[in-house]
């Protein structure tokens, strides 16, 4: 089994945050996880090297983080 099919998805979005330079900390990230699968057919460390992964981010940030 591949590292990439044993990454819990949360891993995933929290680093593809912090790369992007944001807090993790400010958003819902198992909720950006599950919107990402929804709206592609890609694999999620996939997802989030994608235009589509910042905006459902920015539509999934705690309240008063904004």
């Amino acid at each position: 089994m591949s590292l990439i099919a044993t990454t819990a998805p949360t891993v995933v979005v929290t680093a593809a945050l912090q790369r992007a330079g944001l807090d993790p900390l400010a958003y819902i990230v198992p909720d950006i996880a599950h919107d990402l699968r929804d709206a592609t057919a890609m694999h999620l460390t996939e997802a989030v090297g994608t235009d589509l992964f910042l905006r459902i981010a920015r539509d999934n940030t705690k309240e008063g983080s904004r």
